[in-house]
């Protein structure tokens, strides 16, 4: 993915696993089939904050779609 691992704002997060340590991060551009979006907040989530991690995207990212669910099965529609 290509982080910076420069020292980054920490904090806690509650998530359905529990409490866990969070870094606060802001990716240059995310890409989904086709649709950039720059400047994207998003925290990274490990217990360990080793070699491997994940990042979760929130609203920060969600807000420039039309999110719907069905069956169980969630889309994303670009909002123009």
């Amino acid at each position: 993915m290509g982080l910076d691992r420069r020292p980054f704002v920490s904090g806690w997060s509650q998530t359905a696993n529990g409490v866990t340590q969070v870094r606060h991060v802001v990716l240059n551009r995310v890409e989904l089939q086709g649709n950039v979006i720059e400047g994207v907040g998003g925290v990274i989530l490990s217990k360990d904050m080793g070699r491997d991690f994940d990042v979760l995207l929130g609203m920060s990212f969600l807000k420039s779609f039309e999110v719907n669910t069905a069956g169980g099965v969630m889309t994303l529609q670009p909002r123009y």
